[in-house]
């Protein structure tokens, strides 16, 4: 295969994973702008709405633990196909929902189905190469990670305005459609270990417990989590910050919510440039700075009672391209040491990660979102967790496998 068909390949591939987690990740906020139309809809508080987001993660993230050893054994293709079909069920019912209870449903069964999506961000890069290579392909992947979900508000708040919340539900129904479509007809099989073992459920628990005991793949992945999990937690808590406490029309929301969106895109390109440049825990080691520094900020504008949208935007802004840095070098780094076994550690991965992130977004409901104070004390904690865990699993270099600076 000469260099032409080699890009063509790679850029063909790309784009089917990234439209595979796109729909996972736009699924996620496309409603946030109409939180409050949704609220109204059913008489309920506001924050309760968020539970609607905490149950998709959850099971966004549970559904991972299946579909990654399935894709082992199976093959990715067939999975995404599965998953995705679920999905359009779970989308359905959203749509249709005509009480809270079966919204709640509705977005339950979409996180049992996009759960494959997850999982194939991660893996089939893994698939297909390592090293340097790997971590520039998951800063390509990574981008589509967060770049839907901060996209996702400025599409859901045009629907809204014009059709109310239901059109963000039928507008992923389509979505969802085309993609599978798009996978059923294009997406090549990328695994070549399929079939080669047996099919049991003691090998999956061996191999999860086998990828569950490598020191190097437990201090990514807390890493991973604690960061996604305050995306996710500014997600949730960002659309009533900006329409309840500060005023804006849902349009003027979904505006403000895509600002920090250049900034994650640039740091998950420097994370990729800095790929063969520096080590993997140096890069690292910069983008967890950069979060505590984001984070600290915040908290800082709401113990002064600034609250305006400078306040928030400026440093969660710094936040995200700090994000940006950490998680395509965590992805690669924790995915490194598992080739054969690329969707289980890809669903051990996205899965706590989600979890992680669900139960996140669930202590965050408990606070009333008066100002950004709230959300600056549990990034801050979040970030300090962070720093931690970088310095108590990294600072024994027998433990850090993946330095590969060339």
């Amino acid at each position: 295969m000469n260099n032409l068909e080699q890009n063509f390949s790679f850029l063909r591939i790309m784009l089917l994973v990234v439209s595979l987690a796109a729909v996972g990740q736009i699924t996620n906020t496309i409603y946030v702008p109409a939180m409050t139309m949704i609220a109204n809809s059913f008489a309920i508080l506001a924050t309760h709405v968020q539970s609607i987001m905490a149950i998709y993660l959850l099971t966004y993230g549970l559904s991972q633990f299946i579909y990654g050893p399935f894709s082992d054994y199976f093959g990715r293709k067939p999975i995404i196909i599965v998953g995705l079909i679920i999905f359009v069920i779970g989308s359905i019912t959203t749509t249709l929902a005509t009480t809270f209870q079966l919204l709640f449903i509705g977005s339950c069964i979409q996180g049992c189905g996009i759960g494959c999506g997850g999982v194939m961000a991660r893996t089939v890069m893994r698939d297909l190469y390592h090293g340097p290579q790997l971590h520039r392909a998951a800063s390509h992947v990574s981008v589509a990670l967060i770049v839907a979900p901060l996209i996702a508000p400025l599409l859901g708040g045009i629907l809204a305005s014009f059709w109310g919340w239901r059109a963000c539900f039928a507008f992923l129904i389509l979505f969802s459609i085309c993609v599978l479509i798009a996978e059923y007809s294009l997406f090549p099989e990328t695994n070549k270990f399929a079939y080669s073992t047996k099919l049991s459920g003691q090998r999956f628990y061996n191999n999860y417990l086998t990828i569950f005991k490598n020191y190097q793949f437990l201090g990514y992945m807390t890493c991973l989590v604690v960061t996604f999990s305050g995306v996710c937690i500014f997600e949730a808590v960002g659309g009533i910050l900006f329409s309840r406490v500060l005023g804006f029309s849902p349009f003027i929301t979904s505006l403000w919510f895509t600002l920090p969106l250049p900034a994650y895109m640039l740091g998950s390109s420097i994370s990729g440039f800095l790929a063969k440049r520096w080590p993997l825990k140096q890069t690292l080691l910069l983008g967890i700075a950069l979060l505590f520094i984001g984070a600290i900020s915040l908290l800082l504008t709401g113990l002064l009672q600034w609250i305006n949208i400078y306040a928030i935007i400026i440093p969660i802004t710094l936040y995200m391209f700090a994000a940006g840095i950490v998680f395509p070098a965590a992805t690669s780094g924790a995915l490194e040491p598992f080739p054969q076994l690329a969707g289980t550690a890809g669903a051990l991965l996205g899965g706590v990660q989600n979890l992680g992130a669900g139960f996140a977004i669930f202590i965050s409901a408990m606070f009333r979102q008066t100002s950004q104070l709230p959300l600056g004390i549990i990034l801050s904690i979040l970030s300090f967790t962070v720093l931690i865990v970088f310095i108590v699993i990294f600072n024994d270099d027998s433990a850090y496998q993946t330095n590969y600076r060339v």
